[in-house]
């Protein structure tokens, strides 16, 4: 039993001894497939893998939550965070595609896949409404001139944006008022008319005697008494007509505004259509201007392929494939021998 414990360190070396000389017999197999591997992976990556480039910017976004404009005060909803993923929008990328001519070379998808928005890191000075957006192209330069046209029409989105909501919240109150005005005027109408019906069958002054007053030095007089029923429609007559004409002006000067926000309304359907800003949209002024490029986006750099990186990887996995192989050639044929 001592013997078989003693024979067993032995017999185990002799075995690494035996797998170790089997691999080595078969070291140049495994440095031709090393090379080979090396050419493949430099072949490949040098002239099949499409080359990355990436431009960068950081943009920070400081648009206030309310603006006071000449219909009254507005209030913006959307966050910085749901404003920096509006620079993916599809008519943003849409007009980028047209501006650099790209729509034959790059589908709309595409660029939106090679758009990532994230948050500034704070820790490197930049304020908590700070965006980094990375643009990746096949061509350096490529990737500086989508980040720049980018980001100009962005901007134009933003503003149009904004100025669209603004249009549609104050058509709505517009509209309201004059839906609201009109019931108010056509009751005030009736109550008019019927006030003027009354004040026709009412007599002016009341069916009494009337009262005797002597003025010193001059025939007596009589004094007929006014009606107050008579009064009293005469000044519900009056505020009526008054009511009436205010709501008229009311109405008129709403009417007006919409006209002018039909016509804002126009133009930023025409955008959507063309892409093109013809006239004046803006109810707010300024939205574009609270969102700044922070730094100048530069001729992008290479993401990949690394080619030192693909070259090591394309080694090493050769190598793994012809080392496994002949790890199972090794223990199928000892098998066979011991057989």
């Amino acid at each position: 039993m001592t013997n078989i414990k003693k024979t067993e360190p032995i017999k185990n070396t002799k075995d690494l001894r035996d797998m170790l000389s089997y691999f080595w017999e078969r070291k140049l197999l495994l440095i031709s497939v090393s090379v080979i591997a090396a050419i493949l992976g430099a072949v490949i990556s040098l002239f099949i893998v499409s080359p990355v480039y990436r431009s960068r910017f950081i943009m920070e976004i400081s648009i206030p939550s309310s603006y006071v404009t000449i219909y009254g005060k507005y209030n913006i909803d959307l966050k910085p965070e749901q404003f920096s993923m509006l620079i993916k929008n599809d008519l943003v990328l849409s007009n980028t595609l047209k501006e650099l001519n790209l729509e034959e070379n790059l589908t709309l998808a595409e660029l939106k896949d090679n758009i990532t928005v994230r948050k500034a890191n704070a820790e490197a000075g930049f304020s908590e409404n700070s965006f980094v957006v990375n643009v990746s192209s096949s061509h350096p330069d490529r990737s500086k001139d989508i980040a720049y046209s980018l980001f100009r029409n962005y901007l134009d989105y933003v503003d149009i944006l904004v100025n669209e909501n603004a249009v549609d919240y104050y058509t709505n109150i517009f509209i309201t008022d004059i839906v609201a005005s009109e019931i108010s005027l056509k009751t005030e109408r009736e109550a008019l008319k019927s006030n003027e019906d009354l004040l026709a069958d009412t007599d002016m002054f009341l069916d009494i005697k009337g009262s005797e007053i002597q003025v010193e030095g001059q025939s007596n007089y009589l004094i007929d008494i006014m009606n107050p029923v008579y009064t009293k429609l005469q000044h519900d007559i009056l505020g009526s007509k008054q009511y009436i004409n205010m709501l008229n002006n009311k109405i008129k000067a709403n009417e007006q505004y919409l006209e002018a926000l039909d016509a804002k309304k126009s133009i930023i359907n025409k955008y959507k259509e063309t892409g093109v800003i013809e006239g004046d949209t803006k109810i707010i002024e300024g939205i574009s201007d609270n969102i700044l490029m922070l730094n100048q986006a530069e001729p992008g750099a290479r993401l990949k392929p690394n080619h030192l990186k693909d070259i090591v990887l394309s080694v090493a996995l050769a190598d793994i494939l012809v080392l496994t192989i002949i790890y199972i050639k090794y223990w199928t044929s000892r098998g066979r021998r011991s057989f």
